[in-house]
């Protein structure tokens, strides 16, 4: 805004999308976010949504930047799961040709909206976010404890990643550790911050992928 101050997308994203800039806005992201990245030693992961692999001239414009970049093992694309996802060889067909390119596709929010266990029968993803609502609610909770375990078991089995969002105490990073998630994210580590104040006491990555 007049202040710099970054405004928060949840602001503009239904305005825009109402406008048909939506399109617009997220090939300007995708292209931001190649640029400021090409020359980083961080894994860079962007939000996509089943809108945005169904749009042709998205779809292609992603496809270029991975060909023309040199990129791919450096970005992970994370389908936004609380759409469901219905076209089915449409998906499939932009999973395996991001995949070509070493990029990785995980599916955001694990465990809410029309998630189903199907998805990861059905789709190559490389990994698994396992939605914040569930480590929420970790020390309070019999049940999340148990949900979280299993979900985290059921990912190592099937050899998908698997990561933890929301980790805001030492308590729930100690448990998504222990189960065996391979990245956790959160609070507890730092708030969203600009690329140029990133820090590496705030990256913990196992890397086990």
């Amino acid at each position: 805004d007049e202040h710099n101050r970054y405004i928060a997308p949840i602001h503009f994203l239904e305005l825009a999308k109402k406008n048909k800039l939506y399109p617009q806005l997220t090939k300007i992201m995708i292209e931001k976010t190649f640029d400021k990245f090409r020359d980083s030693e961080y894994i860079v992961s962007i939000n996509i949504s089943v809108e945005d692999i169904l749009n042709k001239d998205i779809h292609n414009f992603i496809i270029k930047k991975l060909a023309t970049s040199e990129m791919g093992a450096s970005v992970v694309f994370e389908i936004i799961e609380s759409e469901g996802i219905e076209n089915f060889d449409e998906v499939i067909k932009f999973i395996n040709e991001v995949k070509s390119f070493n990029a990785k596709v995980s599916i955001d929010d694990f465990g809410t909206g029309y998630s189903s266990l199907s998805y990861l029968q059905n789709y190559p993803f490389s990994c698994v976010k396992i939605d914040r609502s569930f480590i929420d609610n970790l020390a309070e909770s019999y049940k999340s404890r148990e949900l979280v375990h299993t979900i985290i078991s059921m990912a190592r089995n099937l050899n998908l990643s698997l990561v933890a969002e929301g980790v805001e105490t030492k308590y729930q990073a100690e448990f998504v550790a222990k189960s065996g998630a391979n990245i956790w994210q959160g609070y507890y580590y730092g708030k969203p911050t600009d690329v140029d104040s990133f820090s590496q006491k705030y990256l913990i990555n196992l890397g086990e992928e």
